[in-house]
């Protein structure tokens, strides 16, 4: 078995997977939503996503690593969740930046919970992985 520890560069990339994710499934749900109230839109190396109230992808994700958003941005952010009824929430990697932690939380947000991301090198499918059984 061989360890694998995280670094900038490891989280980074799983980031802005995670951010893509949110970016694709927002963008495949405008076809039955009002396009025109889905956000999708880069900020500080990260997403901001908008999909519908009370979706799980509502989120600011992968900020952190490319520096730091500027306050207008935060601000514009923020108001546009704000017209939709939902707060700006953002998930912050353990190994981005801290200063953005410090940065959001002289705006007033707090941590209110951790995520733990686990990963491991894959070589090559399992045998049988293509297999349905």
């Amino acid at each position: 078995m061989i360890s694998m520890f995280a670094n900038a560069s490891l989280a980074r990339r799983i980031e802005q997977a995670d951010a893509s994710l949110n970016a694709e499934v927002t963008q495949a749900a405008r076809a039955r939503l009002d396009p025109d109230r889905a956000i999708v839109e880069p900020i500080a190396g990260g997403l901001a996503v908008f999909m519908e109230q009370g979706s799980p992808y509502n989120k600011a994700v992968g900020l952190g690593f490319d520096g730091l958003p500027a306050d207008g941005e935060l601000t514009r952010l923020e108001a546009a969740f704000d017209e939709r009824g939902t707060p700006l929430q953002f998930e912050i990697c353990t190994l981005a930046d801290p200063a953005l932690v410090k940065a959001l939380t002289h705006r007033g947000y707090l941590a209110v919970g951790f995520e733990n991301v686990l990963g491991m090198r894959v070589a090559s499918p399992a045998r049988g992985a293509d297999r349905i059984s």
